[in-house]
């Protein structure tokens, strides 16, 4: 007899086949033996690890050693842990696990230096955070999130500024507009404020590597974040799901930090993909409750089909986001050696 198998499972099948490598190379990736400050987080992890700037990401380091673990060890075990938090997350949200995995480990594709790599695990300590029932809970490992890389506070300020304009009734647009406005007009005050906090900003404003230092070259990350705005825009005209606005005013704030930044490409670029970190799930999202309601408009399947091939084709053509697994393979193959 033959067995018949539903049209939905061989669909998430297929899907789930093509999430499968991106998990595997980035598992890969993770696991690596170089990169840009790889000697510097391995003196951290050995010896000098009260000269990691974030105390919360010291004392992670400080568990590792007493584990035991190697630089490429511990950085497989954070790898594990996001995409653990990834799922978590994408389950209380309703976000579609397949895509919501797909676009996050396609747009981190594999962190070239290890201020982005300390920043992703922020991002997915914070993730944690968002699932927790109970205030104290979620405050205290929003804390702990904040601890591991101070660029994650945007995000949190973005996030419940985000819900707190959706609840408006009056003004809503007043509300929304007036802090965008702000940053806008004040960047030339708060590069300097933030400086006297932390002194690797003084660093980073002058910083030369990648063009970092300098203003942004490119504006396809406008481009991105309207792919972005479409899709929950969709998913609010048809269902009026709040979480779907409240993406979507997120991303709105991404695209303002970006354009607010400009002047210094480090910035711009890794502020904005900060704020707009829960767009995986926004698209997840956007998506799952499109198809509950057995909508099959084109722009429903050409948007997060667009979103993911231009996401492809910049991790490939970035400079350097592949170099990371030119050892994955020596340094699988001395494992244990």
């Amino acid at each position: 007899m033959a067995v018949v198998i539903p049209r939905r499972t061989q669909k998430y099948a297929a899907v789930s086949a093509l999430a499968l490598p991106l998990v595997v190379v980035y598992l890969l990736g993770m696991y690596r033996t170089f990169g840009v400050d790889f000697a510097t987080y391995e003196a951290y992890l050995g010896s000098e690890r009260e000269r990691v700037p974030d105390v919360g990401y010291r004392l992670l380091m400080e568990l590792a050693h007493l584990l035991g673990l190697r630089l490429s060890e511990f950085f497989l075990v954070q790898a594990l842990f996001t995409l653990a938090a990834v799922a978590l997350l994408a389950n209380k949200l309703k976000s579609d696990i397949v895509v919501t995995i797909s676009l996050y480990i396609l747009h981190a594709a594999i962190v070239r230096d290890f201020s982005q790599s300390r920043t992703a695990l922020a991002l997915a300590i914070y993730f944690i955070a968002l699932v927790q029932h109970r205030r104290i809970a979620y405050l205290l490992v929003t804390a702990a999130a904040v601890s591991v890389h101070l660029t994650l506070a945007p995000l949190v300020l973005v996030y419940h500024w985000s819900r707190m304009v959706v609840r408006f009734q009056k003004a809503q647009f007043l509300v929304l507009m007036v802090p965008a406005f702000g940053l806008l007009l004040s960047m030339a005050v708060v590069l300097p404020m933030v400086s006297n906090l932390d002194p690797r900003i003084d660093i980073y404003m002058s910083w030369n590597q990648d063009l970092y230092g300098t203003p942004v070259g490119s504006y396809s990350t406008l481009l991105l974040f309207l792919l972005i705005a479409s899709v929950s825009y969709r998913a609010c005209q048809v269902t009026g799901d709040e979480a779907s606005k409240v993406f979507l005013i997120m991303i709105f704030y991404a695209a303002v930090t970006f354009i607010a930044f400009r002047h210094l490409a480090i910035f711009a670029f890794r502020l904005s993909n900060v704020v707009a970190a829960l767009y995986p799930f926004a698209i997840g999202r956007a998506i799952y409750l499109l198809k509950s309601r057995g909508q099959n408009n084109l722009f429903d399947v050409t948007v997060p089909l667009a979103l993911l091939g231009a996401l492809l084709i910049a991790v490939i053509i970035r400079p350097g986001s592949m170099d990371v697994l030119r050892e994955t393979q020596p340094a699988l193959l001395t494992y244990g050696q």
